[in-house]
């Protein structure tokens, strides 16, 4: 079968239009040896989709436990879901079933285990320490990060096609390029939430995981609305509503 006679060419052509960054390529480099092997068997893209939604479920569940090694357990089934979320793609795109159903079930299964990670967390630490207060990050955390991840999606229902951060922005200027060098790297965390997450249970600072989102994904979540506001505003002016 080609796909398994040239790696190069399947690369090309399981690859995402988008460029990536040198976080996501630690899992593109393994994902086509399972990509290739679902697409001779028949599996579907959505299939695969599903699948890590459910593995990322009961890696959340696992992280709620006291019990270390069942925590470490959910990290594994975190990072298996998370290669499976590169595998669903190229599954796609070797087999030329790109659909829009595919692209709702991805974008839902994302808002799902942002959300459900830091409620997760937030419980097992809270259990640990009989802290309310770490309930109530987790629940700003759940909020904020996964709000800051849907903003460009509603911007994009509504008509705006590019996100805040791609490049051509009219708002563009000096200082606003040197605020984002300041803050990059806490883009750099909102775009590795799982990796983060996953780090801090192996090493057991749950706590700190809670602190450092729910201070800074407020902010952030404000920064992207003001751009992606502003955006609108040029593009469209004012848009109705119901």
């Amino acid at each position: 079968m080609r796909l398994f006679k040239n790696l190069a060419e399947t690369r090309r052509l399981a690859k995402p239009p988008t460029r990536e960054s040198w976080a996501f390529q630690r899992y593109r480099f393994l994902s086509i040896f399972l990509s290739v092997p679902l697409v001779r068997v028949g599996i579907s893209a959505n299939q695969i989709t599903i699948a890590w939604i459910l593995l990322d479920i009961l890696g959340a569940v696992a992280l709620g436990f006291q019990n270390y090694g069942v925590r470490l357990f959910g990290v594994c089934l975190l990072q298996l879901s998370e290669l499976l979320d590169f595998v669903d793609g190229e599954v796609a795109r070797l087999s030329e079933q790109t659909s829009k159903c595919g692209a709702f079930l991805d974008n839902v299964g994302h808002d799902v285990w942002r959300r459900g990670l830091f409620l997760a967390i937030g419980y097992q630490v809270f259990r640990a320490t009989h802290s309310v207060a770490y309930l109530l990050l987790a629940f700003s955390c759940a909020v904020f990060v996964g709000s800051y991840q849907m903003a460009p999606l509603l911007a994009e229902y509504v008509g705006l096609r590019e996100t805040a951060e791609s490049s051509g922005s009219a708002i563009r200027s000096r200082a606003t390029s040197l605020a984002r060098k300041v803050v990059a790297p806490l883009f750099l965390l909102m775009r590795n939430v799982k990796m983060v997450i996953c780090i801090a249970v192996i090493f057991d600072r749950l706590p700190w995981v809670l602190w450092c989102y729910a201070i800074t994904s407020p902010v952030l979540f404000l920064w992207r609305i003001f751009r992606l506001s502003y955006r609108l505003r040029r593009d469209f002016g004012s848009v109705r509503t119901c």
